[in-house]
């Protein structure tokens, strides 16, 4: 480059594309963060808060309406004045949904248009739990359990308002295609055991309610107690295919098929009350039947749901086509977003701290708090019930011993550190937590109770120091979010099973059940939600499921507390949808996660080792705040290890300029994330896409440098540089000119003066 040439400027072709969507170009209406619109789209941004208003309006007649159906429970006093407000709300509910429905088919139309009403299944759910709605309020639906059980579905509307909710279940939604696919083999296998169970065991199961009774023909009169003898078929049989289908489906999911087998092996013959142990054998059958289903079909299954579900999430997030650069890129941008500077401890300036620091920094490296922490680890474990007091006595004395170290250790960090940068660390704040609570414990007198849950964060301190642990947490740290979502979307679903539930079968006698009892049953929604949750397990379901299909004379129609023969239907839905699909969301997840981590583990620690020696330097220059004065940039950038910047000589000021080209400068002062995007987007090399691009950019717009900015005239670095060199120039023109006069000799001779 000559010498007197001018500062180079970057083209508008060769600035990247997502800088300036993110930066704008200052001067034009871009979309960063520092742009603004015109004043002629103040119609759109107040169509749009009307739009979200109205949304919000819904939302809240959404949760009310849930709310509502929560406390119709089967033991409500119809003649109570909370059923009169709920039979008031329903109305209510009913005729806001008709009219947004009405609404809506106006303004998208009802089938015609490609995006019309009718051509959106979330739509259709909406419309299923409007008319069940309406029709709940008429004659017709009060009578009818099923139907008012439908209007459930308007739970189905909060997909629809939390993305992220909506990822994970439309990628479920896709998985259902393979899904149903891989279960066709599934259903072969349980079609043909089914009929081989048929062949064998048909009528086999019987058994009379007397066990002293050798027969069904003598199985009459009362039993000892005092009941009329009765002759039953045994929960789980082969007497027809349906209970053949269903005995065989209860072996493969693992749940009571041992109780079955048992009760298989005492089959004595038909007619005739069973024996211990009278055809060992026939155990082969469910032997053959649980190694064959589960282990070999079911978990097939499992694994395609699983690989299926890890695809099609990276598909519906748009992941899929992304390349490594990309991919690097895009975690270096979520990165960015949550980078701020380092608060580091100020210099050194006595010896007694300086000892400090080495203490501090020997005890890290040589991790001497691990062994620690895991020596009282151990003595805590040791404690056990009606230990003898000289055993209390020692483990009193080690608790103070073990606070006395952990106190020791928080002052020597906060004197090295000083205290601002000592908080700023999260696992400092956890040792001081630790600390306080142990001298708590000690000043108490007390190990037990409270105080001795709120000493088991001890046990969080291995993260800190140990890699593989460390792993794990950025593991569920970065799975968070998918996690939670899918852990909602259960709760969705406990929610929609538990009221359906306790609308179909909240009257069930429960005297004349087996498993259901005044725990397990679905006649308030607290107990229907645990009760399916419970049997979200797998923990008794086939016998709640029998209990379920309850009939005379265990039960009686004109009390309406008897089930239905569909039941099963309900019960293998909850199993396959929630075991199946929503768990194995869970495993995919964490699998996809922990893979990436592993994957990409070098190039992860590698981005965070730059990011860390970035926001250190930017501490040394311009403190522990969000911005910096723009004189400072290019000496910043002369401390920026090699790899950022990108092939510019540290030593050249103009080579350096052409990096923060486009940042934007506010009252002479450049922003953390406005420096921060464009060193490390030329240092991945690539774009992203503009539907990954457009969440980022709105998370951008909440940082406090672009709040901040809101409102202030930026200028583009470069300009900015080039009126920093003019004046740099001009101030040392001018102190020549002056010592020259002031000093005439320093002059070259012939010179004029």
């Amino acid at each position: 480059m000559p010498p007197n040439s001018p500062p180079p400027t970057a083209s508008p072709q060769s600035i990247p594309k997502t800088w300036q969507r993110i930066a704008g170009q200052p001067g034009m209406n871009g979309p960063g963060c520092c742009s603004h619109t015109a004043g002629t789209q103040g119609w759109t941004s107040s169509a749009s808060r009307r739009v979200g208003f109205f949304k919000s309006v819904m939302t809240v007649f959404i949760g009310a309406s849930c709310v509502t159906l929560t406390l119709e429970s089967a033991t409500l006093d119809p003649d109570s004045d909370l059923s009169r407000v709920i039979k008031v709300l329903d109305i209510v509910f009913a005729v806001v949904f008709s009219v947004e429905f009405l609404f809506a088919t106006l303004a998208k139309g009802v089938v015609l248009p490609t995006d019309s009403y009718f051509r959106d299944w979330w739509n259709i759910l909406d419309f299923t739990a409007m008319v069940a709605s309406v029709l709940a309020i008429t004659s017709f639906g009060e009578n009818t359990k099923s139907l008012r059980a439908l209007r459930v579905l308007r739970v189905a509307r909060l997909f629809r308002l939390i993305p992220r909710l909506q990822v994970v279940m439309l990628s479920i939604i896709k998985t259902l295609n393979a899904f149903f696919v891989m279960l066709i083999p599934y259903l072969f296998f349980v079609l043909i055991f089914a009929i081989l169970g048929l062949s064998l065991f048909e009528g086999l199961l019987g058994q009379c309610n007397d066990p002293t009774v050798p027969n069904r023909a003598l199985c009459t009169g009362v039993t000892p107690g005092g009941l009329p003898r009765s002759w039953s078929n045994y929960r789980m049989n082969y007497d027809n295919f349906f209970s053949s289908v269903l005995s065989v489906v209860v072996i493969t999911l693992q749940e009571g098929w041992p109780d079955d087998m048992y009760r298989m092996t005492d089959i004595n013959g038909i007619d005739i009350s069973p024996s211990r142990d009278a055809r060992p054998y026939y155990a082969v059958f469910n032997v053959i039947g649980e190694f064959l289903g589960f282990y070999f079909f079911l978990s097939v299954l499992t694994g395609v749901v699983v690989d299926n579900l890890t695809f099609n999430m990276q598909k519906v997030q748009g992941l899929d086509k992304l390349n490594d650069k990309q991919q690097a890129w895009l975690r270096a941008h979520r990165s960015i977003l949550n980078s701020k500077p380092k608060i580091l401890p100020p210099p050194v300036t006595n010896a007694f701290r300086e000892k400090c620091c080495i203490i501090a920094k020997a005890m890290f490296k040589k991790k001497v708090m691990i062994r620690i922490v895991v020596l009282n680890l151990l003595v805590m474990a040791a404690d056990f019930y009606d230990s003898p007091t000289s055993f209390q006595t020692f483990l009193f004395i080690m608790e103070i011993l073990f606070t006395i170290i952990y106190a020791i250790e928080a002052l020597i960090l906060l004197i090295a550190l000083y205290p601002k940068a000592y908080f700023a660390d999260r696992w400092n704040c956890l040792s001081l937590f630790i600390v306080i609570v142990g001298l708590v414990g000690i000043i108490a007198g007390q190990r037990g109770g409270a105080v001795a849950v709120l000493r088991l964060p001890r046990a969080i301190r291995l993260v800190e120091h140990a890699t593989g642990l460390r792993t794990l947490q950025r593991t569920l740290h970065g799975a968070a979010a998918h996690l939670l979502n899918v852990a909602f979307l259960m709760l969705l679903f406990y929610y929609v099973f538990a009221v359906f539930a306790m609308s179909v079968f909240g009257r069930l006698n429960l005297q004349n059940a087996q498993f259901l009892n005044e725990h397990i049953n679905f006649e308030t929604f607290p107990k229907a939600f645990l009760t399916v949750f419970v049997l979200s397990t797998g923990e008794d379901w086939p016998g709640v499921m029998h209990d379920m299909m309850m009939r005379p004379p265990d039960c009686n129609f004109d009390d309406d507390n008897c089930g239905y023969q569909w039941a099963p239907a309900y019960m293998l839905l909850l199993q396959f949808f929630v075991n199946l699909m929503l768990v194995n969301t869970i495993t995919a997840i964490t699998v996809k996660t922990f893979q990436e981590m592993m994957r990409w583990n070098d190039s992860i620690t590698y981005r965070r080792g730059l990011m860390l020696k970035w926001s250190e330097n930017w501490t040394h220059l311009a403190g522990s705040t969000r911005w910096m004065d723009a004189p400072l940039v290019i000496v910043f950038l002369r401390t920026l290890p090699a790899p950022l910047l990108h092939g510019r000589r540290p030593n050249a000021p103009r080579e350096l300029a052409t990096l923060v080209a486009d940042v934007p400068v506010f009252n002479n002062r450049v922003g953390y994330v406005h420096m921060m995007y464009p060193v490390f987007y030329q240092w991945a090399g690539c774009d992203l896409p503009d539907h990954l691009l457009d969440p980022l950019l709105k998370r951008q717009r909440n940082k406090p440098e672009c709040k901040e900015a809101e409102g202030v005239e930026a200028h583009p670095y470069q300009l900015v540089y080039a009126t920093i060199t003019i004046q740099r120039v001009f101030r040392g023109h001018t102190q020549r000119t002056q010592s020259a006069r002031r000093h005439p000799s320093l002059l070259p001779q012939g010179s004029a003066g």
